[in-house]
């Protein structure tokens, strides 16, 4: 029992080092949110109702005035690391009952957000004895406790992450709605169609992107919620390339459907008109851009579909190969 004691408190140890490390990278101490000062008055009324533990108990006393000198800080001056420092402060001074009630809740906390701990290293909480196995239920606690707060702050930082990403792609959403489109159309008394289009795929790039952010902050926790922010902090660039690749995207599809594949769509495709140009001359660029849409329900099509070939990335690759299937 001596070992696992030993190995779960080295792990407590590794993980509150990571949880320190993490945080120290995700931001200069932000403020704490309100909820967060919520969960401190919570914690400090716990901690106050705990009684000083004796001189011959030297880790619970040393965690009590480590819990101590927390409670004791203005509210303004607190972070995150302080209240987890509060909340394992009042684990290690816990006696055994309460031991047992604390495990018992973090476990439900952390059901499928974290990996369980092996069976062969923590006694069985039924079964557990004061002589034995309160060392023992302490490291499972703090273990515990470190990686509940593991998540907070992770989850934390994604939803920063997370709303600056939404700020960005709002703000740039804004930008292609009151100046790129109104800029087109001041510029050119009959604005090229492939101007409208790109800037319709971009339209649709950026609102699937929205749509991507919103699933991330409504996901389940992960149990490496570091995979997760990695991911986000360069999302930015991931909006950028997605900005590209819905326009290019959009005009791909419109040549598609210029070129007279659009029947792959059936009744959904719009119709194009041949200029008298292409038909004497033959074609050349300038001809081939002042083609149109037959109709205005047709023009009206061209800009739909280019919407949706930026929001479904994987939309005119499928095209292309259902094209290719069928001349095959």
């Amino acid at each position: 029992m001596r070992m696992g004691e030993l190995e779960i408190g080295a792990r407590a140890g590794r993980a509150g080092n990571a949880v320190a490390t993490f945080f120290s990278r995700i931001g200069q101490h932000p403020p704490l949110p309100e909820y967060a000062l919520h969960y401190y008055d919570s914690l400090k009324a716990k901690f106050e109702t705990l009684p000083e533990p004796p001189a011959s108990d030297g880790a619970a006393r040393n965690a009590y005035f480590d819990a101590k000198a927390v409670a004791e800080r203005a509210r303004e001056s607190l972070r995150w690391s302080d209240l987890m420092l509060l909340d394992l402060s009042i684990v290690r001074s816990l006696g055994f009952d309460a031991l047992r009630l604390k495990i018992a809740d973090l476990r439900a906390k952390l059901d499928g957000a974290a990996p369980p701990l092996p069976d062969g290293l923590v006694p069985k909480l039924d079964a557990a004895t004061p002589a034995r196995h309160t060392e023992a239920l302490r490291a499972e606690a703090e273990l515990l406790v470190t990686r509940v707060w593991h998540l907070r702050m992770a989850r934390n930082a994604r939803d920063r992450y997370v709303g600056e990403l939404r700020s960005t792609i709002f703000n740039t959403l804004l930008a292609i709605v009151l100046l790129v489109f109104p800029a087109i159309f001041l510029l050119f008394k009959v604005p090229p169609l492939y101007l409208v289009i790109i800037a319709a795929g971009m339209l649709g790039a950026l609102a699937s992107f929205l749509r991507r952010l919103q699933a991330v902050a409504t996901s389940a926790p992960n149990p490496d919620q570091s995979s997760d922010l990695s991911a986000l902090a360069y999302e930015k660039r991931a909006a950028l390339m997605s900005l590209a690749v819905g326009g290019v995207f959009a005009i791909v599809l419109y040549m598609m459907f210029a070129a007279g594949l659009g029947n792959v769509m059936g009744d959904m495709g719009p119709k194009f008109i041949a200029l008298e140009e292409l038909l004497l001359g033959g074609a050349t660029f300038a001809t081939f851009t002042d083609m149109g849409p037959a109709t205005g329900g047709d023009y009206a099509k061209v800009l739909v579909w280019a919407f949706i070939a930026g929001f479904f990335e994987q939309l005119v690759p499928d095209v292309l190969d259902r094209v290719a299937h069928k001349k095959q």
